[in-house]
C-alpha cells in the first residue's frame, strides 16, 4: 500500500467513526427529558416548570396560589359543622375557629369538620389553603356571625340535662350519686352545711345522709334515730339550751329550763349562786361542784380587851356547816418569863355571813401583857414588855362535801388599838 493509498484509508475510518458518534447523539438527544424551569425562569407551558410551580401568562414559572375555597356552615346544639369545595394547588387545609372558644385543625385531605362541646355564642370561621412547595396561605372563605344556640331538649345532652340552653349535669339531688347535691350552678357536689340537704339529713363528712348527735343537724335541730327533726323535749337539745317552739335555742327565762336549774345568759345551768348549791358544794361554772376550802385571810375585828379577841376568816369554797381545826397562841415576844395563852380547837363549827367566818378568843390575858390602866395591852414603849402577838397554826377547813384546805399558818404581831389588823400568811 502507497502513500496515497493509506492516507486514502485514514481518512475512510475517520468519516465512519464520526458517522457513528453522531447517529449515537441523535439516539441519546431523543430520549432526554427536556429541562424543567425554576422560579421566575422561562416557560412554554406548565409541565416545563419544576414540581410546585405553573407556567404563567408571561411565560415565566411561578407558585401558583391555592384559590379561596366556597365554605358551608350548619350548626347543631353545641356544634359547628362545615363543609369546603376543593381547590386546585392546595396541598392542605387549615381551618380556624375564633369566638367564645378558640380552636384550630390541620388537614390533607379532608373538605369537611364537625367542632362539638362549644360554648354558646357568636363566632368565625376561616379556612385557608396552603402549598407546601411554596408555603402560600390564601384566607379561604370566611363565614362571619354564626350563632351557636344551646340545647333544646335533653337529647341534645350527653348523660346531663337541658337547662336554659345549658346542659348541665343535675337538676336536683336525685340526679346526683347519694349523699351529693345538685348546687347551684347545677353540678353534682359534696355539701358543707346542714341547710344544703334534705329535710331530715345532716352534712357528715361532706355528705348528706343520717346524724349520729345534735351538733350534725341543722340549727334548732335534733339528731333523733339517725334523722334531724324538731326538738319535743329539753333532753334533746344541747347541755344548757331549751327546746321552744320544736327548735332548740338558748333559753330567756328560768321557767323554761328544767326543774332546779336557772337560766343564765341564754343558758340553763343548775346554779348561779353558792346557796343553790347543797351539800357543801359551791356554784362554779354554773354548775355545782365540791372544791378544795383555801383560807383567802385572815383579819382581827374586834372584841373586848383583856377578855375577848374576835378574828375573821376569809374562806373560799367553805360552807356554813364547814369544819375548822386550828391550833391558836397569845404571846409576849420578850417577857419568856410568861407562859403562853394557847388552846387548840378540833372541828369547830363557826358563825359565817357568805364566806367570811368568826372565830372569838375568850381569854383572861395575863396582866403583863396587857398593862393595865386600860389600852395599853403591851404595846410598844407602854409597859416595857414588848409586843403581844398572836398565831392561828395549822388551820385546815373541811367543807360539808369532804373537801379539806391544805395546812396553813398566820401570824399577827403588835396586837393593840390602832395597831395592824391583817395576818400574815406564815410558813407553817
Amino acid at each position: 500500500m502507497n502513500a496515497t493509498q493509506l492516507l486514502l484509508f485514514i481518512i475512510i475510518i475517520i468519516i465512519i467513526i464520526a458517522a457513528v458518534l453522531w447517529v449515537q447523539n441523535k439516539k441519546s438527544k431523543r430520549h432526554r427529558k427536556p429541562q424543567r424551569g425554576g422560579l421566575g425562569e422561562k416557560c412554554k407551558a406548565h409541565e416545563s416548570c419544576a414540581n410546585g410551580l405553573t407556567c404563567s401568562s408571561n411565560d415565566t414559572c411561578i407558585c401558583p396560589k391555592p384559590q379561596s375555597p366556597t365554605v358551608f356552615v350548619t350548626t347543631g346544639p353545641f356544634s359547628i359543622d362545615a363543609t369546603w369545595s376543593a381547590v386546585e394547588y392546595a396541598d392542605y387545609y387549615s381551618v380556624v375557629l375564633e369566638g367564645p372558644q378558640n380552636e384550630t385543625f390541620m388537614f390533607h385531605t379532608s373538605t369537611s369538620i364537625t367542632i362539638g362541646d362549644l360554648e354558646i355564642g357568636t363566632y368565625t370561621l376561616n379556612v385557608y389553603a396552603g402549598s407546601n412547595e411554596c408555603g402560600v396561605n390564601e384566607t379561604a372563605g370566611t363565614v362571619s356571625n354564626i350563632v351557636l344556640a344551646g340545647c333544646t331538649s335533653n337529647s341534645d345532652c350527653t348523660l346531663s340535662y337541658c337547662n336554659n340552653g345549658n346542659c348541665v349535669a343535675c337538676l336536683s339531688q336525685t340526679d346526683c350519686a347519694a349523699g351529693q347535691i345538685c348546687n347551684d350552678n347545677n353540678a353534682c357536689t359534696g355539701c358543707t352545711q346542714d341547710c344544703e340537704c334534705p329535710n331530715g339529713q345532716a352534712c357528715v363528712s361532706g355528705l348528706c345522709g343520717t346524724c349520729t348527735t345534735n351538733s350534725e343537724c341543722p340549727t334548732g335541730q335534733v339528731c333523733d334515730g339517725g334523722h334531724c327533726i324538731s326538738c319535743t323535749s329539753n333532753t334533746q337539745c344541747l347541755d344548757g339550751e331549751v327546746c321552744s317552739d320544736g327548735t332548740c335555742q338558748p333559753c330567756t327565762s328560768d321557767n323554761q329550763c328544767d326543774s332546779g336549774e336557772f337560766c343564765s345568759s341564754g343558758a340553763c345551768v343548775q346554779c348561779v349562786l353558792n346557796t343553790d348549791c347543797t351539800g357543801g358544794e359551791v356554784c362554779s361554772a354554773g354548775q355545782c361542784v365540791c372544791d378544795v376550802p383555801v383560807v383567802n385571810s385572815v383579819t382581827l375585828s374586834n372584841g373586848s380587851w383583856p377578855n375577848q379577841i374576835t378574828v375573821q376568816f376569809n374562806v373560799s369554797n367553805a360552807d356554813p356547816n364547814s369544819l375548822f381545826t386550828f391550833g391558836w397562841q397569845l404571846y409576849g415576844d420578850d417577857n419568856p418569863a410568861y407562859v403562853p395563852v394557847s388552846a387548840y380547837a378540833p372541828n369547830v363549827l363557826l358563825s359565817n355571813v357568805g364566806d367570811v367566818f368568826t372565830f372569838a378568843i375568850s381569854t383572861s390575858i395575863p396582866a403583863a401583857y396587857t398593862c393595865f390602866p386600860p389600852f395599853s395591852f403591851g404595846c410598844p414603849g407602854t409597859c416595857g414588855y414588848g409586843d403581844v402577838s398572836l398565831s392561828f397554826d395549822h388551820i385546815v377547813v373541811t367543807n360539808s362535801c369532804g373537801q379539806s384546805s391544805s395546812y396553813q399558818c398566820f401570824n399577827l404581831s403588835s396586837l393593840c388599838p390602832g395597831g395592824p389588823t391583817v395576818f400574815t400568811q406564815t410558813t407553817c
